[in-house]
């Protein structure tokens, strides 16, 4: 069987840098996976949900995530997942470089009547061609044969497929909307955890050249009233001569918004 993965028909477009998305199909199913690979790894929540769920991988941080057709053999295309990272890593056998792959299946049997599922093969195929800003949508990947409405019996089922979302989180949408540059907003999406750029970017390190006293205004409502706190306490303890001890922290009823401040009551 040759694995089909380049596709045509409607598709989600997102600004996603460092996720790529990878979908592969057996047409002699049909069945197929969805992959998606995160460049820099990310963590992962879980929401499994359905009558008969199946789930690979327990990990909190993960390099990829595969979704499969299959039921519990499809659960094979998330190995085949992992096996191609190693090969792209070289064989590296270090202990920060094993590949952490998720998988999850559905059982799309019952429309379809034979042996085929998403195989080791398979999985390597959908990442060897992921790539960023698309994600095919409806009977597709997964979903390529996913049925649903089948509470009463299997010859129920209606067709189904695969579906998705995307939002850019809050601290994007404030980077842009205060026009910092894309530098600023490639850094904050390339590390949204604290890692060793933030530490060596830390104040405290850099906090005695800091000669001056300053005032520092948080808001109630402000989602970033705790860097203000943070930085609050490290002039003001850890400071230059002239800052050191003679700084003042505002926190009040207001909502900051790029560089104005709105009163509320």
């Amino acid at each position: 069987m040759e694995a089909r993965t380049d596709f045509d028909g409607p598709a989600l477009e997102l600004d996603f840098p460092g996720l790529r998305i990878g979908v592969a199909e057996y047409e002699e199913g049909p069945t197929g996976c969805t992959v998606f690979h995160f460049a820099s790894g990310a963590t992962i929540e879980r929401d499994v949900r359905g009558g008969s769920p199946g789930t690979f991988g327990e990990f909190e941080w993960v390099d990829a995530v595969c979704f499969a057709g299959g039921s519990l053999y499809g659960l094979e295309a998330a190995t085949g997942v992992a096996a191609e990272l190693f090969r792209q890593r070289n064989y590296d056998t270090g202990w920060m470089s094993i590949a952490a792959v998720a998988g999850a299946i559905i059982f799309d049997w019952g429309p379809r009547d034979n042996a085929v599922y998403p195989d080791k093969e398979l999985g390597r195929a959908a990442l060897r061609t992921a790539r960023e800003g698309r994600f095919p949508l409806g009977r597709r990947g997964a979903g390529r044969s996913a049925t649903v409405g089948k509470t009463f019996g299997l010859e129920q089922g209606e067709p189904g497929g695969q579906g998705g979302a995307f939002r850019t989180n809050l601290l994007e949408n404030w980077l842009k909307a205060t026009g910092m540059t894309d530098v600023n907003l490639k850094t904050f999406v390339a590390h949204p955890k604290y890692d060793d750029f933030w530490a060596e970017l830390s104040p405290e390190k850099e906090a005695g050249r800091v000669r001056a006293p300053a005032v520092f205004l948080g808001g109630w409502y402000d989602i970033f009233l705790q860097g203000t706190i943070n930085s609050f306490d490290t002039i003001h303890n850890h400071g230059g001569e002239g800052a050191r001890g003679h700084c003042r922290l505002i926190i009040a009823p207001i909502e900051m918004m790029a560089a104005t401040a709105k009163r509320f009551g």
